[in-house]
């Protein structure tokens, strides 16, 4: 038998070799891109509070961890929610609606109608949070307003809420809508990710706006809003790698 014969496979030990240095590349690439992208970044730092939120629940690990991670990512969130509103504004000012209209994606539409009413609500208790008025001679103010006087009663945090479980109820219906029109399989994919991560989410605001106005036991509703956190944010970051490596074919038309 010649030595030809009995030689391993010349490719199988550079492949061995150089899989670590490639998943090496794959990982830094994602992270360079996390890095630069701040809806991607803020989904990360929230994924991992959820999580270190349910180690607390089960282990009683330390709190001072999961408050820096609260204010890393309060931090990340003020930059991110001026892109929101940037963002917001510049979809209806531009006329991007028309856009969506005339495209069919009338879900989009009313998503962003919902989640834009979520931003602009989130801003007026974020700055009541920091001290710029009171919210409750606000809410005394605009009580004697009909209309406006069931907002003052319900409170705005679930109303808030509300509305953005309701926007995600339509994004629902948004990725579901490009599931069925998907060219390829990573279209198909990627669809099929937002699915998890928009469904999760219209789950997680709806139990925290009951934990708002409904007395239940945190022993109940933490672990709950754990998990659906852990799902929405956790699919979110899962969407954004998934994108990263497969561009091309989720730019098909």
């Amino acid at each position: 038998m010649s030595a030809a014969t009995i030689s391993p496979d010349r490719g199988l030990i550079p492949t061995i070799l150089t899989a670590p240095v490639r998943g090496a590349q794959r990982i830094v690439g994602v992270a360079d891109a996390l890095k630069k992208d701040t809806d991607g970044f803020y989904s990360v730092i929230q994924t991992v509070y959820y999580f270190v939120m349910g180690l607390e629940g089960i282990f009683g690990a330390a709190k001072p961890f999961t408050l820096t991670l609260l204010q890393m990512a309060g931090g990340i969130a003020v930059i991110d929610f001026f892109g929101d509103l940037v963002g917001i504004a510049y979809y209806w000012i531009s006329g991007d609606f028309i856009e969506d209209g005339s495209g069919g994606k009338i879900c989009n539409i009313l998503a962003m109608f919902f989640l834009s009413g979520a931003t602009i609500g989130g801003a007026v208790l974020w700055l009541a949070e920091l001290g710029f008025y009171s919210l409750d001679k606000a809410a005394a103010f605009i009580g004697s307003v009909p209309f406006f006087g069931t907002i003052a009663t319900i409170g705005l945090a679930p109303i808030v809420c509300g509305a953005a479980a309701i926007g995600y109820v339509f994004l629902v219906g948004d990725a579901l809508q490009s599931m069925a029109k998907a060219n390829n399989s990573q279209q198909i994919i990627k669809s099929g990710i937002d699915l998890i991560s928009r469904t999760a989410h219209v789950f997680l605001y709806t139990v925290i706006g009951a934990t708002i106005i409904f007395p239940i036991a945190p022993v109940i509703s933490v672990p709950v809003i754990v998990l659906l956190g852990i799902t929405a944010k956790g699919m979110g970051v899962v969407g954004f790698v998934f994108q990263h490596f497969n561009k091309v074919a989720l730019a098909e038309k």
